[in-house]
């Protein structure tokens, strides 16, 4: 749970995410990070 921030300066993109949800494998916040830089790849 809690907020995470993070910027990619290469694709020009910045992220929030604001989590209210407890994840027992790859935290949430970090599957949004890798989905939203495979779209940015393409």
């Amino acid at each position: 749970m809690g907020t995470l921030t993070w910027t990619d300066p290469a694709h020009g993109l910045g992220g929030v995410v604001l989590l209210q949800a407890i994840c027992t494998s790859l935290p949430l916040s970090q599957r949004v990070r890798n989905v939203v830089g495979a779209a940015a790849e393409r």
